[in-house]
């Protein structure tokens, strides 16, 4: 009866064990795929008439949430969409960053980032010259620059909010400006600016940027340059109505 019992213990030791690592795998699991949702620092977008002096700035710095840089960005999909809410809402195509532009910052044994450079006048990388992921002590850093022709974000009019989304890798990155949290300098017709976004309660879906997310069955990264359908409220279809 002794050698049973002691037995069923074993078992049941057994499974627990077994449970607790599987546990201990989804969640390291789980961390791995969440969303960095992080504070925007600054935004700028400016839309002349001459589409070639087009611009946009964005910023994020002492953010805890960037410090993911060890994935390999030359051997990966990484995309830059930007998109507004009102009823002026603007909204950039999805840009696929040319995976050769990326740089190593750093050791390939300790890295410390990644710095992009790319041909603004190439169309079909949305204008996007300039971009950057850095750890740091105190937080990491994000900066995309794009201009010219290729950055097809159009401001009509004042912007309620303009949510900025990036990814890297299995990575994603969202930040976002509202009129009711962050500071806007500018925000009318062909000029946004606008500082200190406050962290986001969630990042919104991107259909087309090669990352499998909620509400989504698939995503292999081929929409024609689609304009991010996504859950949030203001995807393509809800555009394609205000036409």
């Amino acid at each position: 009866m002794d050698s049973q019992v002691q037995y069923s213990k074993m078992i049941i030791t057994g499974l627990a064990v077994a449970v607790l690592s599987l546990t201990s795998q989804g969640k390291d699991a789980m961390a791995h795929d969440d969303d960095h949702r992080i504070a925007g620092h600054l935004i700028k977008m400016t839309t002349p008439l001459d589409a070639w002096k087009r611009k946009f700035i964005f910023k994020a710095k002492k953010q805890l949430q960037i410090y993911e840089v060890s994935e390999d960005l030359t051997q990966a999909t990484s995309t830059v969409i930007v998109r507004g809410t009102g009823a002026n809402a603007g909204t950039s195509s999805i840009a696929y960053l040319d995976p050769s532009g990326w740089r190593l910052i750093g050791k390939a044994d300790d890295p410390k980032g990644w710095k992009y450079k790319a041909d603004y006048m190439d169309a079909s990388l949305g204008g996007i010259y300039k971009a950057m992921i850095k750890k740091g002590r105190n937080g990491g850093k994000i900066l995309i620059k794009a201009k010219g022709v290729g950055w097809d974000y159009a401001i009509s009019g004042p912007q309620d909010s303009v949510e900025v989304s990036i990814t890297l890798a299995d990575e994603h990155y969202c930040a976002n400006f509202a009129t009711d949290t962050a500071l806007f300098k500018k925000n009318q017709a062909r000029l946004v600016m606008a500082k200190g976004g406050a962290t986001p309660a969630e990042c919104n879906s991107v259909c087309g940027n090669g990352r499998l997310e909620l509400s989504e069955e698939c995503d292999d990264a081929d929409d024609e340059r689609a304009k991010g359908d996504h859950r949030g409220g203001y995807g393509a279809l809800e555009r394609e109505g205000r036409k």
